[in-house]
């Protein structure tokens, strides 16, 4: 039994494997803005949790069609994610450790 990869097949991996490495560099910009401005006030918490769901849950399908392209995006992407979650979280609790506490008066 002789199995062959037609062109079309090979046309269709190509556009896979680019697919994937598009959407992996996705993250890096605004992973490196992060890391250059030492500032996560820019970046939505809830647009990180959302992408790390999403991507699990596209992680999950690319393993149930055993589409191994998709899942490595996934998984670089998912590892992207996180780390710019930590990142904002890191940031985050800093700053609100430098800003002043404001003082209140209490009318007695």
């Amino acid at each position: 039994m002789n199995i062959s990869i037609t062109e079309s097949e090979t046309f269709i991996h190509i556009v896979g494997y680019f697919a994937t490495a598009l959407s992996c560099s996705l993250y890096i910009p605004q992973l490196i803005h992060l890391v250059k401005s030492k500032s996560a006030n820019d970046v939505s918490l809830i647009f990180i949790i959302l992408n790390i769901i999403t991507t699990l849950i596209w992680g999950v399908y690319s393993i149930l069609i055993f589409n191994i392209p998709l899942l490595i995006c996934e998984i670089v992407t998912i590892i992207l994610l996180i780390t710019i979650l930590l990142i904002k979280l890191y940031f985050d609790r800093n700053l609100s450790k430098l800003q002043p506490v404001e003082n209140k008066i209490i009318n007695v």
